[in-house]
């Protein structure tokens, strides 16, 4: 056996490194393709130049609010008024993908006192499932949470004057980035502090440790205080949904799950296989400080809705949190010598492999993208266009991810997308009357056919169908994607201006 002399790794150099090759699929992508992302970019170019426009104000509105989802908005649009729009979002990525690293490094050299192996392990998470469907202000708000725990940690000894200030403000901050980041983030400080009392409940420590229960809700309600009485989001809850048990089990896959089924599971087998041997071997040691975290986040998966807030896939974001507060609780404390080295070199090999196929794949969707923009750029300024792309039920992963190419259009001919993200109480924008009642009442952009009733040529039904009359007049253009698999469309009033690889172009004739 062999203590791994992880005081010799040079963590500066190395971490500088992979902290580059990490960054490197934003460089080789002209538009990140991240679902949502082309939907929250769009938004943040409409409220960054509304002032200057003539045509954005027709449409749309500013609606700023304390909402607990405006991480992007907070960042982008102050940035997008003085470079373009598209730097602005690939900036905040960035910052999105190294605070995750800076939280985890930071996390483990306060749980260890220096930086350990296993923190290496987040460049495995950083292009997480939910980071591909473009969960961007959760993802931003995870690592400011990673990195609000770490402090906390260090200033346990600081007057509480000053930590109440310090951390009723950042839990503020992490607030207003979104709402499930500032619920992590009570998630580890509630769970660190309830474990730090209870394993010396016989020796007082409920009074002794009454300061800091104290200090815990001080900082807790300041910002929910906040949000309670501010916040429009608390009246647009909407339902609360719960999924499958088997879909709490699948979510921690996530972590792991981006384009390459066969690595994705090889990487998530291999991590845990690893993780299980160094635990019963005794090679691997868990900080104390994150076991009850981890411990108490897994019941609250288990008891976690599906939708919750108006948000969908609720109960898939906790793990990616966990799986990250891990790596940074993880210690390697002695590995057999004839297997460190390959061990270590292998899952650098891995995490490098992981890395190249997300740059490989950002790459690729430049040509598609690309055919879009070309199209968009011969709609009229100011028109009003309508996307319908349809889908089977229970259909696979699509790259790039077209569901809102739509919004693209916004930011290059200013157009009247009802598609936008712009809903009361979780968006910082809405739609102007009559164009907010018009969004209500237009079906997609995704329409979903059963499959089995797809290849009968079953219709929509009226409500499910944007191609009626009384929807299409009210646009100038219709961009439809995969013609072939929707038998409702008809082609009356329409004249095609762009054929596409995938999709075309209409005009719509009034």
């Amino acid at each position: 056996m062999s203590v791994p002399p992880t005081e010799r790794v040079p963590h500066f150099p190395l971490l500088l490194l992979l902290s580059t090759l990490a960054l490197l699929p934003l460089l080789l992508a002209d538009i990140p393709p991240l679902v949502d992302y082309l939907n929250h970019i769009a938004r943040d170019y409409i409220l960054a130049h509304y002032r200057e426009s003539e045509i954005l104000p027709k449409y749309y509105r500013p609606d700023w609010a304390f909402l607990p989802n405006l991480a992007m908005d907070l960042v982008i649009v102050p940035m997008a008024e003085l470079i373009p729009i598209d730097l602005a979002g690939k900036l905040f990525l960035a910052a999105t993908l190294l605070l995750n690293v800076a939280g985890v490094f930071l996390l483990s050299r306060t749980l260890h006192g220096r930086i350990e192996l296993p923190a290496y392990l987040v460049f495995f998470f950083l292009y997480h499932r939910l980071l591909l469907w473009g969960y961007l202000n959760f993802s931003f708000g995870l690592g400011l949470a990673l990195l609000g725990f770490a402090l906390w940690l260090r200033l346990r000894a600081r007057p509480v004057t000053l930590r109440l200030a310090v951390f009723g403000a950042l839990a503020t901050v992490l607030l207003l980035c979104h709402l499930f980041a500032f619920a992590v983030y009570v998630l580890f400080v509630g769970g660190y502090q309830l474990g730090a009392t209870f394993s010396e409940w016989r020796h007082g420590a409920f009074w002794r440790d009454r300061r800091e229960w104290l200090l815990i809700i001080g900082q807790v309600a300041i910002p929910l205080l906040l949000f309670l009485t501010l916040s429009p989001t608390t009246d647009n809850a909407g339902a609360i949904r719960y999924g499958t048990f088997l879909q709490k089990l699948t979510s921690a896959f996530h972590v792991v799950n981006n384009y390459s089924r066969p690595l994705d599971y090889a990487t998530f087998f291999a991590l845990l296989g690893l993780i299980a041997l160094g635990w019963w071997k005794r090679w691997l040691e868990l900080a104390r400080p994150v076991l009850w975290p981890l411990a108490l986040g897994a019941l609250v998966q288990l008891a976690m809705p599906e939708t919750l807030f108006g948000s969908q896939t609720a109960d898939s974001r906790l793990p990616i949190a966990l799986w990250m507060l891990l790596a940074a609780g993880l210690k390697l404390k002695a590995a057999p010598r004839p297997l460190a080295r390959p061990l270590l070199l292998g899952l650098l090999t891995l995490a490098l492999a992981r890395l190249l196929v997300v740059g490989v794949e950002w790459r690729r969707a430049n040509s598609t993208y690309r055919e879009y923009l070309s199209a968009f750029d011969k709609i009229t300024p100011g028109a009003r266009m309508l996307s319908v792309i349809p889908l089977p039920r229970h259909p696979s992963f699509h790259h790039p991810p077209v569901n809102f190419i739509g919004c693209q259009a916004i930011i290059r001919k200013s157009v009247f997308d009802p598609f936008l993200f712009a809903d009361h109480g979780h968006q910082p924008i809405r739609f102007t009357e009559p164009y907010l009642e018009l969004a209500k009442v237009t079906p997609g952009p995704v329409i979903y056919y059963d499959q089995s009733a797809l290849t009968k040529g079953r219709k929509l039904k009226p409500e499910e169908n944007p191609f009626r009359p009384e929807i299409l007049h009210n646009y100038d253009y219709l961009l439809v994607l995969d013609e072939p698999l929707l038998p409702d469309f008809q082609h009356q009033g329409v004249r095609p201006i762009h054929t596409g690889n995938r999709f075309v172009l209409y005009q719509i004739e009034h």
